[in-house]
């Protein structure tokens, strides 16, 4: 089929070069819906590497390039998404030792990045980590409620 005859002015516009006006979203407004959203819906499994390959690579990282590494930031980001993730998914072997261990590692991340200056990075990081204390909360609001019945 000829495509010229079936849609003669989709055709004539194909070499057309079109600007179209979007609303403008306030960054501020963006970020607040960002935060609400939980990290369980942000992320696939997928892109989480397994618990102890995580901390090998991390090992290996400090022992080669030094503690103050670049992807060091990212790597204590992930095991804290890790973590928390097991939490979210009800895998956690220890609850209170892995929550602490989800805030130290954010803790860790932020304090890295925030020497290398990486701001976007310490921005992502935060925001995580209100994520894990707003979903801590949540669900001590849930265990309270489902005790109390």
């Amino acid at each position: 089929m000829d495509l010229s005859l079936k849609a003669p002015d989709f055709w004539s516009w194909r070499k057309g070069v079109f600007r179209f006006i979007s609303d403008e979203v306030s960054e501020s407004s963006a970020l607040n819906d960002d935060l609400l959203m939980p990290s369980s819906f942000s992320e696939p499994d997928s892109f989480l590497l397994p618990l102890e390959d995580l901390q090998n690579l991390i090992a290996t990282t400090e022992q080669r390039e030094g503690t103050a590494a670049p992807l060091l930031g990212t790597l204590y980001s992930r095991l804290a998404q890790v973590y928390q993730r097991r939490i979210e998914q009800g895998k956690a072997e220890n609850l209170q030792e892995e929550k602490d261990l989800v805030i130290a590692n954010y803790k860790k991340a932020i304090a890295l990045q925030t020497l290398l200056n990486q701001d976007s990075a310490i921005v992502n990081t935060l925001i995580d980590l209100g994520r894990f204390y707003f979903f801590k909360e949540v669900f001590k609001q849930q265990f309270h409620c489902f005790n109390s019945h």
